[in-house]
């Protein structure tokens, strides 16, 4: 999938607008410090179908990516790269409301463990996101 993707990037135009959320995807596919994959990405078969997509619906499967992840996230809250995806994800498709929202979310889920707080708001301010 990963090599899907990056073909994919490198024929589309630069300023394609679901171009970032790709490279956000791609970005979770590579390995973590441990050696595993620290997110579940696009299968082959979902890159080849958006490589199809009108840009509607390459954008509406990329919105269902997104709420997959943020379902995911509510299984499973104390996952700290699944929430920076979430954000950032939110902010490339102009949510802005959607981006704090999970801030909110990740902050409540993450209250008991100071650590994975301070980096998801430190993230968070980097994205420009109000920390509270």
């Amino acid at each position: 999938a990963q090599k899907a993707l990056e073909e994919q990037l490198a024929t589309s135009a630069p300023d394609a607008p679901w171009r970032p959320v790709v490279e956000n995807v791609l970005a979770s596919l590579k390995p973590s410090a441990k050696g595993a994959n620290v997110a579940n990405g696009p299968s082959q078969r979902d890159v080849e179908t958006a490589a199809q997509m009108s840009a509607p619906d390459r954008m509406a499967m990329i919105e269902g990516m997104i709420e997959g992840l943020a379902l995911k996230l509510k299984e499973n809250p104390s996952d700290v790269d699944g929430w920076q995806r979430l954000m950032r994800s939110y902010l490339v498709l102009g949510k802005k409301d959607d981006a704090a929202k999970a801030l909110d979310t990740a902050q409540s889920a993450l209250k008991l463990d100071a650590a994975k707080l301070a980096q998801v708001q430190a993230f968070a301010k980097k994205l420009g996101l109000d920390v509270k």
